[in-house]
């Protein structure tokens, strides 16, 4: 909280009586406020009744920010959240009546350089205004560059995979145009569609391979952009040699060379990326702030790919660039239709598709009963983890159900103690053999499944939290002898990484397992994370507060990741956060089996409950697109 003497009306004067309780109700911290009020001391000969107005139009903006939105409808929509917490502190008068914005210096209108800008019905935060409004610029531009004259090689649409329509489609965009988006949901072959992007590229005598990027948002979605691209090529002709050259894919930040120390990414328009062309997967994860960043980076003549599934979840912080980017430039944009998936051959896949589709299309009804019907299971020893089970969950019923998948996935590697309490010891030239192949195991074993949550705290064992703790008890009596006191793991725990650390290039998002490891001072408990080039390990003692347990995670951090099992768990009352797709992403997280642990009327509150996420992104290319823009975007 910062020093009350910086504030020409005091704090206490400025925040109602029960403002944190009423914020506490939808998961807004503290922060927001202080924040709010640093922007309410600004204009300087304010009354202290309209202070107070604009102190709550400021943190309204805020919140909503925070929510996942980039602008704020004014009036207030009747039935939002911004109105209960009016409501709740007695403010109720603010609802209707925008007329504060006038009389301050805070609020502008567009194009005038204020923190807070009024764009009837929109108020948005300048910083985020100027961001839709920049990366609206620069889309457009790059798409409005001429096309270039790069027809594929028949061999590329043929060989190892033959590409249907669409996707031909694709591969053609992806080389003529300087702008790609590709959209697609499990299954439609995007991962062969950068394979072949590749290989036709490097077909070009003028391309090398160091000049193409390959990024995804988070390491593990790098991981399997990776892998998928490496088994994809694998029945690759001499002809691709060159593809050995390609660097690996890795993250965003790590693309844009984040450098904490300066708290800012090296490369942006006035040092841009040294690579011509920009392959992106997942890109449904990226923020707008991040989106902007990654446009703003390009050279002059560089090239951008952008893959996702624009049905998925947006991103975490504010924004759904890839989905208005998808729906604003059609010019710019394939559809994948046709999922792989859905064949005869593999029907515990289409079983999941086509549940995924009936959620997407919001078709209660065909959830019971026709092909797409959830199979419904009474008690946890009915669960056959194949194709999309429903079960609906009491305490004593999650604690069933958690222990079976206890015994079931996470001990059901052959040999999984041992492997787990083995000390491994890197070597110069990296593992042993032995050591190699054993990591592979347990990376491989813990690959297969996940538990999803949707809320990370919920009673009754239904949050990320608690299941966490409960099966780190039960691992206890597996591996639980540790090596010292204090470090809050077992050996043969999954993890997840909970922040950037550029310095030993691990990254929010990243997983791994806790093992022994040997170093150079001795045996110590390491967090051990998959590489395409081998595993590394780190003493734990340095990770300990960038990493948490990992048997379950929410299922916005599991967007990147596929699984063969997944099991997603609803809370037992509505929430905001249960979203259509928060539902479907979880879904297309699982290849084989998905358990859904949640009552009927949270799966029909949750499929009829689309997502709703206020962008301006979608109106700046609408406007920019009919004719010169109204507002200086100020592009660096």
């Amino acid at each position: 909280m910062p020093d009350a003497r910086r504030f020409e009306t005091p704090l206490a004067d400025l925040f109602p009586r029960n403002l944190f309780e009423a914020m506490e109700a939808f998961g807004l911290t503290p922060h927001l406020a202080t924040f709010a009020a640093e922007l309410a001391s600004w204009p300087t000969e304010l009354p202290k009744r309209e202070r107070k107005d604009l102190f709550l139009v400021a943190l309204l903006t805020l919140a909503n920010q925070a929510m996942g939105h980039t602008r704020l409808r004014w009036p207030l929509e009747p039935d939002g959240w911004a109105v209960d917490l009016l409501e709740r502190v007695g403010r109720a008068d603010l609802i209707q009546d925008p007329s504060c914005f006038a009389t301050t210096g805070l609020v502008g209108l567009p194009g005038d350089a204020k923190p807070l800008i009024w764009d009837a019905p929109w108020l948005s935060s300048q910083r985020m205004r100027e961001r839709e409004t920049r990366l609206a610029h620069r889309a457009l531009a790059l798409a409005q560059r001429p096309p270039l004259a790069q027809e594929p090689p028949e061999s590329v649409l043929q060989e190892p995979v033959v590409l249907n329509a669409e996707q031909r489609q694709a591969v053609r965009l992806a080389l003529e145009h300087p702008l790609a988006l590709i959209t697609g949901g499990p299954g439609t072959g995007k991962t062969a569609i950068v394979a072949a992007i590749l290989r036709a590229l490097l077909q070009q005598a003028d391309l090398k391979a160091e000049e193409i990027a390959l990024a995804a948002p988070t390491g593990k979605a790098a991981q399997r952009m990776g892998e998928s691209i490496r088994k994809t090529l694998a029945a690759s002709t001499p002809l691709d040699a060159p593809l050995v050259a390609v660097p690996e894919p890795q993250t965003l930040h790590r693309l844009l060379a984040w450098n904490p120390g300066e708290e800012r990414f090296r490369h942006h328009a006035d040092h841009p990326l040294p690579h011509r062309i920009v392959l992106v997967d997942e890109a449904s994860m990226i923020s707008l702030e991040h989106m902007e960043r990654l446009f703003q980076s390009l050279p002059p003549e560089g090239r951008l790919v952008l893959l996702g599934d624009a049905d998925q979840l947006p991103s975490v912080e504010a924004g759904r660039a890839f989905r208005d980017l998808v729906e604003g430039m059609p010019e710019a944009c394939v559809r994948l239709r046709t999922s792989y998936r859905m064949r005869e051959s593999d029907p515990q896949g289409r079983h999941i598709l086509s549940v995924a589709q009936e959620i997407r299309s919001e078709r209660w009804n065909d959830l019971w009963e026709g092909e797409a019907a959830l199979h419904v299971r009474e008690t946890p020893r009915e669960v056959a983890f194949s194709h999309v089970e429903q079960l609906s969950p009491s305490r004593e019923t999650m604690e069933a159900f958690l222990r079976l998948w206890f015994d079931q996935q996470v001990l059901a590697l052959e040999g999984f103690p041992e492997l787990a309490a083995h000390v491994y010891q890197p070597q110069a030239e990296g593992w042993s053999p032995e050591d190699a192949d054993r990591l592979k195991r347990l990376f491989d074993h813990f690959d297969r499944f996940r538990i999803l949550a949707a809320l990370r705290d919920a009673p009754g064992l239904r949050g990320v939290a608690s299941i966490n703790a409960r099966m780190h008890g039960w691992m206890a009596e597996h591996t639980g002898e540790g090596l010292r006191h204090g470090v809050p793991f077992h050996v043969g725990e999954p993890i997840l990484m909970t922040t950037n650390d550029a310095r030993r290039r691990i990254f929010n998002g990243d997983q791994g397992l806790v093992l022994k490891v040997r170093f150079e001072d001795g045996v110590r408990q390491a967090a051990v994370f998959p590489r395409l080039d081998g595993a590394r390990a780190f003493p734990l003692d340095a990770l300990k507060t960038q990493v948490e347990l990992c048997y379950a995670m929410t299922v916005h951090k599991s967007q990147g990741s596929e699984y063969d099992c997944v099991a997603l768990v609803l809370p037992s009352a509505d929430h905001r956060l249960l979203t259509r797709e928060l539902l479907y992403t979880a879904l297309t997280r699982a290849r084989k089996s998905v358990i859904l642990l949640g009552e009927a009327e949270r799966l029909r509150f949750t499929m009829g409950h689309p997502t709703q996420r206020e962008s301006g992104l979608g109106d700046a290319l609408a406007r920019m697109s009919q004719g010169p823009a109204e507002e200086n975007p100020m592009l660096p």
